[in-house]
């Protein structure tokens, strides 16, 4: 039993150039966003950020004053930076890896591979 897996690439000599770019472009992002993750942990220092919570202590009808709020926790800013940093890298890289983006190749629609770039919904317009 076969199992259908989408149309296949098509093979305009045009198209494999663009998805060659296209796979070396994700790999030089992917490799940037890498280094930018590791050099904003490197350049990263104690800067933190309060997360508070205000929790009511009484009945809400009866309280005239309002509570304080309590810090729930810290947020060092850096390494949430370098984590997103990180996360985006993470996503260029799979997207260029090998198994990936063939099938990426498959699944992407003909329209954005013409030569203007349109899509199907511009052209109804």
């Amino acid at each position: 039993m076969a199992i259908d897996i989408g149309p296949a690439v098509p093979e305009a000599p045009e198209t494999r150039k663009r998805y060659r770019r296209l796979r070396a472009f994700n790999i030089a992002v992917g490799v940037l966003l890498a280094a930018e993750t590791l050099a904003m942990l490197l350049a990263s220092n104690d800067l933190a950020l309060p997360v508070t919570a205000s929790y009511l202590r009484a009945d809400p009808v009866a309280v005239t004053v309002a509570t304080l709020p309590e810090v729930v926790f810290s947020l060092r800013i850096g390494p949430a930076v370098a984590f997103f940093l990180a996360l985006a890298a993470i996503d260029h890289l799979l997207v260029a890896s090998f198994g990936v983006h063939r099938w990426y190749e498959r699944g992407y629609p003909a329209a954005a591979t013409t030569r203007g770039g349109s899509s199907t919904r511009s052209a109804r317009r």
